[in-house]
């Protein structure tokens, strides 16, 4: 009885400081971001009359601009798909079971995780500065984010895949290149489907930020319009934007439930050599086609691609060199944007725990709610974190403030859908089983459904926590606060130099915050 008290008196000990630390660490980060409710509350009625303008929808300059959105959706599918393909090829040589030298794995990933912290609004504006505004570079720009980000997810798998396998086909004489490409990517399917799909939604939404340097697409035209202030243009955009991203998630969640089993059936030795030769076929007619649609898509000459290398080279070799003396001015603007993150974090937080017992179907108090909720969550999460800041700038002016009230709004929407999800595929017999007891909704949810996946419920915040941290640097090129401000500057001005001085500040940031939130989650979790 003794040891029991103990352990509950030591679980609720453990909670209170849970919670004073959440409290410390808002008050703080809501500090750093200059976060004051008298500023909101009298820029209110501006940023009310800004969304009421923003409400208004032209229909005849929608279909004025379909051949922009088409454009920008096949930015988003070619870059997807080359991404996804040459990570595919690559990520052979990161993970620990598959690399041919545990160094080039270290290395190799090391020098991945590093480049992974740009965001692609930062490549863009590189590749603008090397290649001129247009297309190509925000289809570089996207193709580069794809091919990290593939490489981290199909590496993560890989590296989780059971042990005794990879040793049954060591002893069967299978050298590591062949496993890994014949077996593994084979058995893969399925999950590099879900990950060009991933990489695709991920793409359409970046895609309508490109525009904001000049890197293609309808973004282009989205941050024309918000210049010149035609509001009812740029919420046209918006909505079509969100339309593009709700069909594609559709799409995405049919064909991640559909069994993708290979169309080739070996039954003997001689259909299995068939098979191989069907399978090189049918891998140079993918190869074939995707260069054809990435020739048609790139509006680049040879003459202006070589001149950008050039451009680019010069450029590198300034970015390499930073210069230290500006360190006084990046350090303070990075824990800026540290603040930015984390006041999001635990804002959306706060918002994702109020909104899943209203969203998740098994759990909310009627269908409609739920689907009410539903609606409102994927409006929050598709629309852009910058269009958001540039609302608040109304009322609040340019800075930290409308950067960390901007991406709490779309961190809000992110956090609720991973969790409500989470909720919902809890078993039907356990939610029955609950209800017996004759507990009501909100009782389930508060009492035994949160403690049990609080753990789950942590691991996204955190996960969410490390994107945030990218995304603050993003805010920060349109005047929100934070590292982003400089970076725009200096971009802007060519100073190199300081940019690589900031881009080095930037990428320091970020990997502590992974390697925390990584620390967190052993410790944890």
């Amino acid at each position: 009885m003794t040891q029991l008290k103990t352990y509950l008196s030591k679980k609720r000990k453990k909670k209170i400081l849970l919670a004073m630390a959440f409290l410390v660490m808002l008050v703080a980060s809501g500090l750093g971001s200059q976060v004051s409710l008298s500023s909101f509350l009298r820029g209110l009625p501006d940023m009310l009359d800004l969304v009421r303008r923003m409400f208004t929808l032209d229909f005849s300059y929608i279909v004025s601009v379909m051949d922009l959105l088409f454009e920008t959706f096949l930015m988003a599918f070619v870059s997807s798909a080359f991404g996804v393909f040459l990570a595919s090829l690559i990520t052979f040589f990161l993970p620990y079971n598959t690399s041919p030298s545990q160094i080039v794995s270290k290395v190799l990933s090391a020098v991945f995780s590093v480049f992974r912290t740009l965001p692609s609004l930062i490549w863009a504006a590189l590749l603008v500065s090397f290649f001129s505004a247009g297309r190509f570079s925000g289809l570089l720009a996207l193709s580069i984010i794809s091919f990290f980000m593939s490489t981290k997810l199909i590496k993560e798998y890989i590296e989780a895949m059971d042990k005794d396998d990879f040793d049954f086909y060591k002893s069967l004489g299978i050298g590591k290149g062949k496993i890994y490409y014949k077996i593994i990517l084979t058995k893969m399917r399925k999950f590099i489907v879900s990950t060009f799909l991933l990489c695709l939604e991920s793409n359409i939404r970046s895609a309508s930020i490109l525009g904001l340097v000049g890197a293609g697409g309808i973004g282009q035209r989205l941050w024309l319009e918000l210049n010149h202030m035609n509001y009812d243009r740029v919420s046209s955009i918006i909505f079509m934007l969100l339309i593009l991203i709700f069909i594609i998630d559709l799409v995405s969640q049919k064909i991640r439930e559909i069994d993708i089993k290979s169309p080739i059936n070996v039954n003997n030795l001689a259909s299995y050599k068939k098979s191989n030769i069907l399978r090189e076929i049918l891998f140079i007619i993918f190869l074939i086609a995707l260069f054809l649609i990435i020739k048609f898509s790139i509006n680049i000459t040879y003459e202006r691609f070589t001149l950008g290398l050039k451009q680019g080279g010069v450029i590198i070799r300034k970015i390499i060199s930073p210069d230290f003396a500006y360190l006084s001015r990046a350090v303070p603007a990075a824990f800026e944007s540290a603040a930015i993150a984390i006041f999001a974090s635990l804002m959306g937080a706060i918002v994702s725990f109020i909104f899943t017992p209203f969203t998740a179907v098994n759990i909310a108090p009627s269908k409609k709610v739920s689907v009410l909720f539903k609606v409102l969550i994927n409006v929050i999460r598709t629309f852009p974190a910058i269009i958001s800041a540039i609302i608040f700038f109304r009322g609040l002016g340019p800075g930290p403030f409308a950067g960390a009230l901007a991406l709490s709004v779309y961190t809000s929407g992110m956090l609720s859908k991973l969790y409500f999800e989470y909720i919902e595929d809890i078993s039907a017999e356990t939610i029955m089983s609950m209800k017996a007891l004759g507990l009501s909704p909100f009782t389930m949810y508060a009492k035994i459904i949160y403690p049990k996946t609080y753990r789950s419920f942590l691991g996204f915040v955190l996960y969410r926590l490390e994107s945030n941290v990218r995304n603050s640097s993003i805010l920060g090129l349109i005047g929100a606060g934070g590292i982003g401000t400089l970076l725009s500057m200096n971009i802007a001005w060519r100073n190199w130099n300081r940019v690589g001085s900031l881009l080095l500040v930037s990428s320091i940031m970020i990997i502590f915050f992974d390697y925390l939130s990584s620390t967190i989650r052993k410790k944890l979790l």
